[in-house]
C-alpha cells in the first residue's frame, strides 16, 4: 500500500524517479485484470453464466484498454445469449463420442473415401488453418457447397454447379447467410433440404456455433439460419454437422472437452435431434453438454463396424488399444516438452527444481514410447502375414479404426486427389463500388433498377469521415425525417452480396442490401 501511495504522489507531482514504479504498478494491475478475465472465461465455458456475467460487468468498470473493452463486451453479450438459449434446449440421444486430433479429425467422418480435398484448391485458394483444412467435394457431385474468403477476408458460403466442362461462377446463398464473421463446413442433410454449417459471426454463444438453413422450394431460396442451441452449441467451438446416408446418425465436432490440438466427435441418434428438454439450472446444462453416451449394450451398432473390424475383431481391438497407449504417451511427451519450454521462456529461478524434474522425466517417456511403438509394428506385421485387408482392399495398418465393438466405429479415410476444374467467370459489368482513401457522395440518384447496400441512418447529414472511404454514397430522406445512406450500384443481387462484407467490416455490421428503382427503395 505504501508503495502504491508513493507512486500516486509521484505521478501527481510529476517527480522524477517514479516512472519505473508507475510502470511496474500499471503492469501489475493489467496482469490482475487479465487473470480475472481468464477466470471469467473459465466460468463461461463451464456454463456458470450468472457468475461469468457478474465478472465481465465488473471488468468493464475497471478496464480502460479499448481493445479489451470491446472483447469483454462481446463475451458478455455471448454469455447473456447463453442464458436466453437455456429456454430452447434439445435432448438428443448420444450414441458415442471420441476424442481425435484436430489436424485430421474430418477424415473420421463416414463420408465416402476421398471426399475431402485438401487446401488450397480451385474451390478455396486459402491455406489451411486450425479448423478449415479441406473442402467436401465427392467425386461425381454436381453441386458443391464450400466456403472461401471474400474481398474483406471473411469466409462465406458459396455454391457452384458442374456444367460438364465448366462449373458455374461461385454464388453466395443469400444475405441471411452472409455474416461479418466466418462460416465453415457447409454440409447438406441426407434429404438435401437442410444445410448445416458453423459460424462465428451470427447470433451465437461464443466461438463457432452450429446453424441450419432450410431450403424453400417455392421461393427457391435458403431460409434464415437457425442457431441449433444447446447441447449442439456451447461457449467453445462447435462445427461440421452431418447426417449419415442411412439416416441413423448425426455427427458433429466440438472442442468443449478438449485441448486446442484435438476435438471430440459426438454421434447422436438422428431421429432425436429436435427432442426438446426442460433445463432449470446451469448444472443440468453442463451435464447435458457432455453428451455422455448410454452404455446400454443393446445400442451396439454392428452395421457401423467396418468389414475389416468384423473379420479380425480380436486383432483390431488389440491394435486399437495399443494405438491408444501410443497416442496417450505422445500427448504426455508433448505436455512435458511444452512445460519445459514455458519454464525456460519464463526464466524464473524458482522453477529450477521443476525444470530439472521434467528434463529427467522426458528420456524415460521417450524410451517407453519407443517400446510401445514396437508393439504396434508387431501387430501390423501380423496383419500383413495373415493378409487381413479392409473392404476397400487396403491393408489393416493403412486404415485406422477407432471404437470397433462399441456403439459406433470411426474409420479413418484418406483425402481425395487434387482437383482440376474451371469456373465460369462472374460478370462484373455494371458494378459501381469502391473503398477509397476518401469517400465520395453521389450528386444524383441512380437511374433504372439496381441493388445497393444501405449501411447507415442519421438524424443529421453525414460527413466524409462518417462514410469511411465508401464510394459512391447516396443520401435519401426517410418518411420519419432521418437521413439514410446507401453505397454502390449493382445490377444483380449476387454482385451486391459479394461487396456486403467489405462494408460491414468498415464498422457497419448492420449493413444490408436494398433494391432501388428510380432512386427509391422497393420491396424484393
Amino acid at each position: 500500500m505504501k508503495r502504491v501511495l508513493l507512486v500516486i504522489v509521484g505521478i501527481i507531482l510529476g517527480l522524477p524517479g517514479f516512472a519505473a514504479a508507475r510502470c511496474d504498478t500499471l503492469s501489475a494491475f493489467e496482469t490482475v485484470l487479465s487473470d480475472r478475465e481468464a477466470g471469467a472465461d473459465v466460468l463461461r465455458h463451464s456454463f456458470r453464466f450468472g457468475e461469468a456475467i457478474s465478472e465481465y460487468e465488473a471488468l468493464l468498470e475497471l478496464q480502460t484498454d479499448p481493445i479489451r473493452v470491446d472483447a469483454i463486451r462481446r463475451k458478455l453479450t455471448e454469455t447473456r445469449r447463453g442464458v436466453i438459449m437455456m429456454d430452447y434446449c434439445h435432448g438428443p440421444e448420444p450414441v458415442a463420442k471420441r476424442r481425435l486430433p484436430l489436424k485430421d479429425f474430418l477424415l473420421f467422418y463416414p463420408f465416402k473415401n476421398g471426399s475431402w480435398r485438401q487446401l488450397p484448391n480451385p474451390f478455396d485458394a486459402s491455406a489451411p488453418d486450425a479448423f478449415v483444412q479441406a473442402v467436401y467435394a465427392p467425386k461425381g457431385q454436381k453441386d458443391v457447397f464450400f466456403t472461401a474468403r471474400d474481398a474483406a477476408g471473411c469466409r462465406n458460403i458459396y455454391l457452384t454447379r458442374d456444367r460438364d466442362s465448366l462449373w458455374s461462377a461461385p454464388a453466395l446463398l443469400g444475405e441471411a447467410l452472409v455474416s461479418a464473421g466466418n462460416e465453415m463446413y457447409p454440409i447438406l442433410s441426407p434429404d438435401g433440404k437442410t444445410l448445416y454449417f458453423a459460424s462465428d459471426g451470427l447470433y451465437g454463444m461464443g466461438g463457432y456455433d452450429l446453424y441450419r438453413s432450410v431450403y424453400d422450394e417455392a421461393a427457391g431460396t435458403w431460409g434464415a439460419p437457425e442457431n441449433m442451441g444447446f447441447p449442439y452449441n456451447s461457449p467453445a467451438d462447435d462445427f461440421l454437422m452431418m447426417g449419415t446416408e442411412d439416416g441413423k446418425y448425426a455427427i458433429f465436432a466440438s472442442n468443449r472437452e478438449c485441448a486446442r490440438d484435438s476435438v471430440c466427435l459426438y454421434v447422436l441418434d438422428y431421429g432425436t435431434l429436435d427432442k426438446e428438454v426442460k433445463i432449470t439450472s446451469e448444472a443440468e446444462l453442463a451435464a447435458l453438454a457432455l453428451l455422455q453416451p448410454s452404455r446400454d449394450l443393446k445400442r451396439l451398432d454392428n452395421d457401423s463396424i467396418s468389414d475389416r473390424a468384423r473379420s479380425s475383431t480380436d486383432g483390431t481391438l488389440a491394435y486399437r488399444e495399443q494405438m491408444n497407449v501410443v497416442r496417450g504417451l505422445k500427448d504426455r511427451i508433448y505436455r512435458v516438452e511444452k512445460a519445459i519450454d514455458d519454464i525456460k521462456m519464463g526464466g524464473s529461478s524458482e522453477d529450477a527444481d521443476s525444470l530439472a524434474a521434467l528434463e529427467k522425466l522426458l528420456p524415460a517417456l521417450r524410451d517407453t514410447l519407443a517400446r510401445e511403438n514396437e508393439k504396434v509394428h508387431a501387430i501390423e506385421s501380423e496383419f500383413l502375414r495373415s493378409g487381413v485387408v479392409s473392404s476397400h482392399g487396403e491393408q489393416s495398418s493403412d486404415r485406422e479404426v477407432v471404437g470397433a465393438g462399441s456403439a459406433y466405429t470411426f474409420t479413418k479415410h484418406t483425402y481425395g486427389p487434387k482437383l482440376k476444374i474451371t469456373f465460369a467467370a462472374p460478370d462484373p459489368s455494371g458494378n459501381v463500388f469502391s473503398v477509397d482513401p476518401v469517400g465520395r457522395f453521389a450528386r444524383t440518384q441512380p437511374q433504372g433498377t439496381c441493388y445497393q447496400i444501405r449501411f447507415m441512418e442519421r438524424l443529421y447529414h453525414a460527413s466524409l469521415d462518417d462514410i469511411k472511404g465508401l464510394n459512391p454514397v447516396y443520401e435519401r430522406l426517410t418518411p420519419d425525417l432521418r437521413y439514410s445512406y446507401s453505397v454502390g450500384v449493382f445490377p444483380t443481387l449476387q454482385a451486391a452480396l459479394s461487396a456486403l462484407n467489405r462494408v460491414r467490416v468498415l464498422g457497419f455490421p448492420e449493413a444490408r442490401i436494398v433494391k432501388v428503382q428510380g432512386g427509391r427503395e422497393i420491396e424484393f
